[in-house]
């Protein structure tokens, strides 16, 4: 024993169940996005879905998120740095970005707080605070 009893037992529990918890995540972020999370050129994370019916949830804080495909189901927490979707049926949710990019059709976006920049292109695209 530690003389403090189980506090060291404790913290060293909550801390590999943190790394267990990040780890998870990370292997999520694979799986679900087909690849794993890039650092951008300017050495910030980005976050990457291509493909087809692609689901995700998750923080994009600073991050740039890049979609590319159809019937995507994303949910983004947090201020991104950037979003770009190329694709049609999409139905993106999000907190907060710098800049929206959508090309394509049929695709849905709600925000929070409205992105400071919103490019869309394309046909019957619907794009509101949520």
């Amino acid at each position: 024993m530690d003389g403090r009893g189980g506090t060291r037992t404790a913290g060293i529990q909550r801390r590999m169940v943190s790394i267990c918890y990040k780890f998870a995540l990370a292997s999520a972020l694979t799986i679900v996005l087909g690849g794993p999370v890039f650092a951008d050129s300017d050495g910030s994370r980005a976050i990457n879905a291509v493909g087809d019916g692609k689901r995700f949830i998750g923080d994009c804080t600073g991050k740039t998120v890049r979609l590319i495909g159809n019937s995507q189901v994303i949910a983004l927490l947090g201020t991104c740095k950037s979003i770009v979707s190329r694709g049609s049926n999409n139905h993106i949710t999000l907190d907060a970005a710098g800049s929206l990019s959508i090309t394509g059709d049929g695709n849905t976006v709600k925000w929070r707080t409205k992105p400071q920049s919103v490019n869309a292109v394309g046909k019957n695209n619907s794009l509101a605070n949520s």
